[in-house]
């Protein structure tokens, strides 16, 4: 922004909660790329891309300027046309990238399969090994049989994950995956007594578990961030699609001998393995796994064979490059190790608390029954009156819907979002299980059968696109690349270990609750599932891989703490673009949000909620209108009147507060003062007094946020820009003499100068609750830029060179946005906060414009740094000018508050 850009009610905002959505120990690239072009030189030539420089070029520009592909020269055709369709034609991807997802995918039919082998072997095995008796002993060996695979995950093939991906790649875990699969299947065929079953199922368990857990990571790895939900839905589409070609080939083999189906049903899954290991080296190496090894070359060549364009390659990986170089600047580069990465599952708050996430939807997706009925199904069925013959084909129906009903997630994953297909689909499965447990008292027979079966398959085809698809999916994309195959890890053990669980309890359960109570149990169990959901799980929709650290910086408590946010002037220019970058931060993370959005155009006002709440559909946007910011009654006003809506109905039911308030209203007068009729200059009550009334005002409501979140304050202006004309000591308001005092420059330096004294007067009253930053935003095209009262020539100028500028120096909407939001970042504490850390680490605490580190009160510049501005201060210090900033803008309050007309 110029010195005159400071457009009329304009306003940027965030909050103390979203702090840690765009937090310090993330790079920059959060909220700009910041890249020059002698980086990229440097890149390339220390990774061997020297011939990629122009791409790379291209890549660094795009970033730079969040994807206007008008300030890049040199696009293609091609590039450009990739680019857009990113958004309107998002499933037109190679061929080579669908390849690889299928070919992963083919280990879930694999699990699929071996489910249901067992489901239909349960009817024969415990005769053939001589468990069949309803002795407690035979029950929990059939049950060990069941769970042994997930044992096997649980205990040995999820750990293997994180030593095996490190040595081998994704590629080479999933290959020695599918091969001890292949052992597993076939030894358990030829098994000749049930302890070598157990050995054999644990085997298999071990090579699904390297699958399973390297597999989804693989694929979250290789698929672009806004169609990665819904190719992640292939996991569990091809493991429904197992299931159901499990229990076809269970109702194929039912006519064989009883001594030899079981073995043909434990050894059938076995073909999927097949193809997999054939042609899993056919697929590229995950690109995240050669940039943790310095290797950007080879992830270059592995992104450029899975997006359309060299160009989309080139922009993923130079991203994950500055990531890594920010993470390197921050952590060091220490390589960790596995007992390192498995101790920051719960020491590291960011890792934590992705968790706490993964572990509910995989425990969830346990509790809500999906896997006892695909265990038990033939048997439950068998139970309730079937045939065995009408038993088999009813799993073989239950397999078909289960298939079936996972492919719409395919498009819900990335549109509906990930929690919310799981908080929309929970409560109807424990009402459809509920029912289910109802129909075991009516008596056998038609009626019975149909009405189960029918209840069944409903509970599946509401599983099957919500609960079915997301946990994987979710788990494979939530945790930082550092711990991403220990947390994976974690995510299998969790499911593996609970499927054990209820794996040897059902046949008790049955036994002792029979299958009315057990259903009704675990009709229970899924409200359960939707408390832990609701409380621990938050959404990921559309996020690269590198943002997730954005969602899972606070803990769940902090998390589901509502934002109040007030933005004054936000009806234009910078003020909107953070409202909207914030709305759109908010809709993302899922996080509730409240936001009074201050100004005087009620249509603009209007426009921009509705793009609000389109961006953050469950925020609460609230317009209040204010005609006359320029006077100090006006303020007044407006602050009682959010002052009494907050405390009327504090948001979120907790205290009434605000969280943030930020302020860019008002705009700088060429030619002569304009006085108002409470005796001050236009311009410096928007810019400065009105600024001081709103923090003043507001200040109980800013004072009532939590200790560990401070309230924040932003002011947008000149920061920084105290030189270029003279402060008149006896003239602070410029009113005393206008003509000889007043003009543009004058007016910047009073503001500027003003604005830094009483924004440190109230960080030294209010030590650790208050944090005020004052920002130079840097050229940033606003509409008031065309503002009606600047001179002609100014016009003629903005005219000529802001065509230039735009595509040159100028910093877009979004881009500003969200530099606006970093402000209220932990680098900016309030006083007496020197050590700040989040969830990723230390946090760089910002100098204050008082020169103490986290002094509570900064001058920033429009990159985030702090101004060196302390020099300008020395003598004015010395000078008493900081009481006397405070003594005159109390004066001005007082006055103007009896009604009496400011004279100074």
């Amino acid at each position: 922004m110029s010195k005159a850009n400071i457009e009329p009610e304009s306003s940027a905002s965030t909050a103390a909660d979203e702090v840690e959505d765009v937090a310090e120990d993330q790079p920059l690239r959060t909220l700009s790329h910041d890249t020059s072009d002698e980086d990229v030189e440097d890149f390339v030539n220390n990774y061997d891309l020297a011939d990629h420089f122009g791409v790379l070029l291209k890549a660094s520009l795009l970033l730079r300027h969040r994807g206007d592909q008008l300030r890049v020269p040199g696009l293609t055709d091609e590039e450009s046309t990739a680019l857009s369709r990113e958004s309107t034609h998002k499933w037109r991807q190679p061929k080579s990238l669908y390849f690889t997802i299928f070919v992963g995918a083919l280990g879930a039919i694999e699990q699929g399969w071996a489910q249901t082998g067992i489901n239909g072997a349960n009817l024969y095995l415990p005769e053939a090994m001589g468990i069949a008796s309803n002795s407690s002993h035979d029950a929990v060996v059939l049950g060990l049989i069941n769970c042994g695979i997930y044992v096997g995950q649980a205990f040995f093939g999820a750990w293997l994950s994180d030593p095996v991906n490190s040595r081998v790649g994704r590629r080479g875990a999933i290959f020695a995956g599918s091969a001890l699969c292949l052992v597993g299947n076939l030894g358990s065929a030829i098994s000749p007594s049930w302890p070598v079953l157990v050995a054999s199922r644990l085997v298999l368990g071990a090579g699904l578990g390297l699958n399973s857990s390297t597999v989804n990571v693989y694929a979250a790895e290789c698929a672009p961030a806004y169609v990665r939900g819904g190719l992640a839905v292939t996991w569990q589409a091809f493991t429904a699609f197992g299931i159901f070609v499990g229990f076809l080939a269970n109702v194929a083999l039912h006519d064989y001998d009883a001594s030899v189906i079981w073995r043909l049903q434990l050894a059938a899954p076995f073909l999927p393995a097949l193809p997999l290991l054939l042609l899993i080296y056919l697929c590229p190496e995950a690109a995240p796994w050669h940039c943790k090894g310095g290797r950007y070359d080879l992830a270059y060549a592995s992104l450029s064979r899975l997006r359309n364009t060299e160009l989309q390659a080139a922009i993923e990986m130079y991203s994950a490059y500055l990531s890594r170089r920010h993470h390197v600047k921050m952590h060091g580069d220490k390589r960790q190790t596995f007992i390192t990465k498995l101790r920051s599952l719960f020491t590291v708050p960011r890792t934590c608390y992705a968790l706490y996430a993964s572990s509910t939807v995989m425990l969830s997706q346990q509790l809500c029954g999906i896997n006892i009925i695909a265990f038990y199904s033939t048997t439950i069925f068998s139970s309730s009156g079937f045939s065995a013959t009408a038993a088999l084909w009813a799993s073989v129906v239950f397999g078909f819907i289960n298939f079936v009903g996972a492919i719409p997630a395919i498009w819900t994953m990335d549109t509906l979002g990930r929690r919310s297909l799981l908080l929309w689909t929970l409560p109807a499965m424990a009402v459809t299980m509920l029912l289910a447990s109802f129909t075991f008292s009516l008596p056998e027979g038609t009626a019975r059968f149909v009405t189960l079966a029918g209840l069944i398959y409903l509970f599946c085809a509401i599983y099957s696109p919500g609960m079915g698809p997301v946990p994987c999916a979710y788990s494979a994309e939530v945790y930082p690349s550092e711990s991403r195959e220990v947390g994976m890890s974690s995510a299998i053990f969790t499911a593996s270990i609970w499927a054990t669980v209820l794996s040897l309890t059902f046949p008790a359960l049955l036994e002792s609750l029979g299958e009315q109570g057990s259903f009704a149990l675990y009709a229970a169990l899924n409200v359960l599932a939707w408390v832990l959901c609701w409380a621990f799980v938050r959404e990921t929709k559309n996020l690269t891989l590198d943002e997730m650290d954005g969602v899972f910086q606070d803990s769940p408590v902090e998390f589901s703490r509502p934002l109040v946010a007030v933005f004054v002037g936000a009806t234009s220019g910078i003020g909107e673009y953070a409202l909207l970058a914030l709305a759109r931060a908010h809709g993302k993370t899922g996080k509730d949000i409240r936001v009074y959005l201050v100004g005087r155009s009620a249509a603009s006002a209007k426009n921009i909620i509705a793009e609000c709440q389109h961006l953050c559909p469950s925020g609460d946007f609230r317009f209040v209108q204010v005609d006359t910011l320029n006077l100090l009654q006006g303020t007044d006003d407006c602050c009682k009147h959010i002052t009494k809506m907050e405390t009327a109905e504090p948001f979120g039911g907790g205290e009434p507060r605000i969280d943030m308030l930020c302020m860019t209203q008002g705009f700088v007068r060429f030619g002569a003062a304009e006085i108002t009729s409470e005796g001050l200059e236009v311009s410096m009550t928007l810019l400065y007094y009105s600024r001081m009334r709103f923090t003043t005002n507001l200040l109980p409501l800013l004072l009532a946020t939590p200790t560990s979140h401070p309230a924040h304050v932003i002011s947008v202006f000149g920061a920084g820009l105290e030189k270029g004309a003279k402060l008149h000591l006896d003239d602070l308001s410029l009113t005393r003499d206008p003509k000889a005092h007043y003009g543009f420059l004058n007016l910047r330096v009073h503001v500027v100068h003003m604005t830094t004294m009483f924004f440190e007067h109230l960080a030294q009253q209010h030590p650790g609750k208050l944090s005020l930053v004052h920002v130079y935003p840097g050229l940033v095209l606003t509409p008031a830029m065309k503002h009606p009262s600047y001179p002609w020539w100014f016009k003629a100028i903005a005219f000529v060179m802001l065509p230039i500028a735009k595509r040159t120096i100028a910093i877009d909407p979004e881009e500003i946005g969200k530099r606006v939001l970093f402000l209220a970042t932990p680098r900016y504490p309030a006083r007496g906060v020197e050590n700040v850390r989040t969830s990723g680490g230390q946090v760089a605490v910002a100098v204050g414009s008082d020169g103490t580190s986290g002094g509570g009160a900064y001058s920033c510049n429009w990159d985030g740094e702090t101004n060196d501005i302390e020099k300008f201060y020395v003598k004015l210090r010395e000078q008493g000018f900081g009481n006397k900033v405070v003594e005159h803008t109390d004066k001005v309050f007082e006055m103007v508050g009896r009604g009496e007309r400011f004279e100074e």
